[in-house]
C-alpha cells in the first residue's frame, strides 16, 4: 500500500505560484526533467515585473526602463535570443553636464576611438583603471573576495577619481541597481562588468515582455492558469479562492513573500513623445546626481527599436526617476527641455509606471539560490541577485533540487 501511495503521489504536479521569470524557469527545468508542473498566476499575463503595454496609438511601453544583458549565463538555458530579434543600445552613455557629452566604448564604436583617447571628460588614469577592472572581472577568484564590501567602497578603493565616479559610475549604476548609494556587494558589480564586456545591452524588438512570452510558449500555456488566486497553501496542496483544492508533489512560491523582511528599491518610469528631432540615437543618457535634476536616465526607445514607436518622425522618450516621492509632470517636462536644449513645444505625456518593488535590496550574491521553509520552496531574484539572470537561476536551481 505504501508503494502504491508513493506512486500515485508522483503524478501530482509541482505547483508553482507565480508566472514571473523565476516561475517560468522552474517550470522549464521541470519539463526538461519530465516532472509534471502547474503554474498558477493571479494576473492575466505572464512575466511578473517584466511587462510591456501597447497603447491604443500603438506605442510599446516597458514597465520601467528594462533591458537585457545578452551575456547573462542563464539565458542559454531558457531563451532563443535570435527569435527575440534583439535591438542593441550603443555601448557607452551620453552624460548631461550642463551640455550633453558622449562617453563611448571605442572597442565597439571604432570611429570614436581617437575622440575617446583624447577626450578630457575623464582622466587617462580612469581610462586605464576601466581596462584593469575589465581584466579583473575575468578572474573568477576575484568575485568572492569582494562580497564583503559595497560597490561604492570598491570604486573608491580601486582608485577611480571622484569626478569619474560622480559623472559616470554613480548615475550609471544608480540606473542599474536603483540604489543611489551603490550599497550592493562589489561581487555583483564585478560580475556585471564581466557581462558588459562580453555582451551587449538590448531589448527585444517588440518589448521586454517577449522574454517571458517566449518562455511560456516553450513550456505550454496549457500548464499555466492565469487569473487564478491561491487562498492558502501547504507543502502538498493549495486551495484556490474558488474553493478548489489541488494536490501537489511540491509547492514552489515563485515570488518574494518577504520571508526575511527584505525591502525593495523603487523606480518611476514616465513616457513622453515629441516630433522635435532629438539626436541621441541609441545611447542611454545619464544625469549625474549632483545636479538639481529629478531625472536619472533617458532613452529614446524608438531609436533603439522602431517597433516601440508609431512613426519615424515621433520620438518616444523613456524617462526614469529613481525615487518613490511624488513627481510633477511639469518639472519633468522642464528638465527634458533643458537637457535636450530644445523647446519641445509638442511634448506629450503618454504613461507613467510606478514600480514600488522593482529590485530587491541585497548585499551581494546569495549562495543557495532559493529558500526552503516548512516544506515549501521559495525562489526569485531576491534569492540570487537583483537581475534577470538571478531570477532565471533561482528558478532553475529550485527545480533541480526538486528533481
Amino acid at each position: 500500500m505504501t508503494a502504491m501511495l508513493s506512486k500515485e503521489r508522483n503524478v501530482d504536479p509541482v505547483i508553482i505560484i507565480g508566472a514571473g521569470l523565476s516561475g517560468l524557469a522552474c517550470a522549464a527545468t521541470l519539463k526538461k526533467n519530465d516532472i509534471p508542473y502547474l503554474i498558477i498566476e493571479k494576473s492575466n499575463q505572464v512575466g511578473g515585473r517584466v511587462q510591456t503595454s501597447v497603447t491604443n496609438e500603438g506605442y510599446r511601453l516597458d514597465h520601467g526602463f528594462q533591458v537585457l544583458l545578452t551575456s547573462y549565463p542563464e539565458l542559454k538555458n531558457f531563451i532563443d535570443l535570435k527569435k527575440l530579434n534583439l535591438k542593441l543600445f550603443n555601448s557607452g552613455s551620453l552624460i548631461f553636464l550642463k551640455k550633453t557629452r558622449l562617453l563611448a566604448n571605442p572597442l565597439l564604436h571604432p570611429s570614436r576611438f581617437f575622440t575617446e583617447l583624447f577626450s578630457d571628460l575623464i582622466s587617462f588614469k580612469d581610462k586605464l583603471l576601466v581596462l584593469k577592472l575589465v581584466l579583473l572581472s575575468w578572474l573568477p577568484s576575484s568575485h568572492k573576495k569582494l562580497k564583503q564590501i559595497s560597490t561604492i567602497q570598491f570604486l573608491n578603493g580601486f582608485g577611480f577619481s571622484q569626478n569619474f565616479i560622480n559623472i559616470f559610475w554613480r548615475p550609471f549604476l544608480k540606473g542599474v541597481f536603483l540604489d543611489p548609494n551603490l550599497s550592493i556587494g562589489a561581487d555583483f558589480f564585478v560580475f556585471l562588468i564581466k557581462g558588459f564586456s562580453q555582451g551587449r545591452v538590448a531589448v527585444p524588438a517588440l518589448g521586454m515582455q517577449q522574454i517571458p512570452l517566449q518562455m511560456a510558449n516553450g513550456i505550454d500555456f496549457k500548464n499555466i492558469r492565469l487569473n487564478t488566486l491561491v487562498q492558502t497553501l501547504a507543502s502538498d496542496h493549495v486551495f484556490l479562492d474558488n474553493g478548489e483544492k489541488i494536490k501537489a508533489r511540491n509547492v514552489v512560491v515563485a515570488f518574494n513573500p518577504n520571508p526575511d523582511g527584505r525591502d525593495y528599491f523603487s523606480v518611476q518610469n514616465f513616457y513622453f513623445t515629441t516630433s522635435e528631432k532629438i539626436d541621441w540615437g541609441s545611447w542611454l543618457l545619464l544625469v549625474p546626481q549632483n545636479s538639481d535634476f529629478t531625472i536619472s536616465t533617458i532613452a529614446v526607445m524608438n531609436h533603439v527599436s522602431a517597433d516601440y514607436g508609431i512613426k519615424p518622425t515621433e520620438h518616444l522618450l523613456s524617462t526614469s526617476v529613481v525615487s518613490d516621492k511624488p513627481i510633477q509632470l511639469e518639472k519633468l517636462a522642464a528638465e527634458l527641455r533643458l537637457i535636450s536644449g530644445l523647446p519641445l513645444l509638442d511634448l506629450k505625456f503618454i504613461e507613467k509606471f510606478e514600480i514600488l518593488k522593482a529590485l530587491p535590496k541585497m548585499s551581494g550574491f546569495e549562495e543557495l539560490g532559493f529558500k526552503f521553509n516548512e516544506g515549501i520552496y521559495f525562489c526569485g531574484d531576491w534569492a540570487v541577485s537583483p537581475s534577470i539572470n538571478g531570477a532565471l537561476k533561482s528558478g532553475r536551481l529550485i527545480a533541480e533540487a526538486i528533481s
